[in-house]
């Protein structure tokens, strides 16, 4: 029912090499199209995929919203320069409008005010996070926009803009579904201005996380989020593990709001821990997504 941010598959597996190869073989014959309708009988493109194939990539350490722990940058700046070294050319992006974009998916996805998600976590046998990290869903909307009011003058504008995105009715809904349609087009032409074909970035704002993190700092996800709402191919792979130095580093990460606060301390005594990185590309152009992958485990 989720209209404008749909669910998608994909493998995991040991190694980008090996997720290619089994899409690759899903992609071989129009077999899914032939039983589906609704399906488009697409083809792999080996010539996208290719050993030696060099992109255009854009890349990005800070998606405006939420700044990534040291370890996170770190691994994005070390992949940029294995790719370089391999070929292919790396070169500043910067993603329009992350914040406002959060705001859009998250009122899509609780757009029935988020009687869904709460349901299908009531009906299972939930930890009590799980109840806790929806409590400001049960709450009638407009007392959600009169918390968004009172955060806003303490000056927790990232709160508020949270509190501001279960939409109130259908014509705020399908302002959401409007908006997402001209994002999704202004983002690609920020693609076509900086002449980029793929996206590298963080995976995340911190590094393998204790188990309750994810629920407790839902707005991290805002770097894998993004590429759900524009209907981007997207993968992510181990690219090193936390140092020492970004145990140190750490220190003078910013501490303005809840949010920042749980990232940091979160991050904390996770040396050895895994870090990855995430490349995106637009619809129908996994191939190229996958193959930087692969170039920047083998790299």
């Amino acid at each position: 029912g989720m209209i404008m941010v749909e669910h998608s598959d994909g493998p995991m597996a040991p190694t980008a090499e090996i997720c290619a190869e089994t899409l690759k073989h899903v992609w071989s014959s129009s077999w899914i199209a032939d039983r589906d309708p609704y399906k488009a009988p697409v083809l792999w493109r080996n010539e996208m995929y290719e050993e030696g194939k060099k992109y255009r990539i854009g890349y990005y350490t800070d998606d405006g919203w939420f700044t990534a722990t040291p370890g996170c940058v770190r691994v994005v700046k070390e992949a940029k320069e294995k790719l370089e070294r391999m070929g292919h050319t790396l070169v500043p992006f910067s993603p329009p409008d992350v914040p406002e974009m959060l705001r859009v998916l998250f009122g899509c996805l609780a757009l029935d005010g988020g009687a869904q998600l709460i349901d299908s976590i009531v009906d299972d046998i939930a930890p009590p996070i799980f109840l806790s990290s929806f409590f400001t869903l049960r709450l009638p909307i407009i007392v959600q926009r009169a918390i968004a009011m009172v955060a806003d003058l303490f000056g927790q504008s990232r709160f508020a803009k949270f509190g501001r995105s279960v939409p109130m009715n259908i014509a705020e809904l399908r302002a959401n579904y409007t908006w997402i349609q001209i994002y999704r087009l202004r983002f690609v032409e920020a693609m076509k201005k900086a002449n980029v074909d793929v996206l590298l970035c963080p995976a995340n704002v911190f590094p393998a996380p204790a188990h309750e993190a994810p629920l407790l700092v839902t707005p991290a996800a805002s770097y894998t989020a993004l590429f759900n709402l524009l209907d981007f191919g997207a993968g992510v792979t181990k690219a090193g593990t936390w140092s020492e130095e970004d145990e140190k580093a750490l220190e003078q990460y910013p501490t303005s709001d809840k949010w920042y606060t749980m990232a940091k301390e979160f991050s904390k005594d996770s040396i050895g821990l895994p870090l990855g990185v995430q490349v995106a590309a637009p619809p129908f152009h996994e191939e190229a997504m996958l193959r930087v992958l692969v170039d920047i485990e083998k790299g």
